[in-house]
């Protein structure tokens, strides 16, 4: 996922969502990831 560039004219509010959004997604996938982790570790 490309990040945006800096130069870019963003609103800060716009820019704040979408630091949210990220935040969200990556707290998401790590979770997954653990949850990916833990649940093979049990399978084995």
């Amino acid at each position: 996922m490309p990040t945006p560039s800096a130069s870019s004219p963003q609103p800060k509010g716009f820019r704040r969502a979408v630091s949210e959004q990220d935040t969200k997604q990556a707290e998401a996938v790590t979770g997954y990831k653990t949850l990916l982790t833990v649940s093979g570790f049990e399978s084995v």
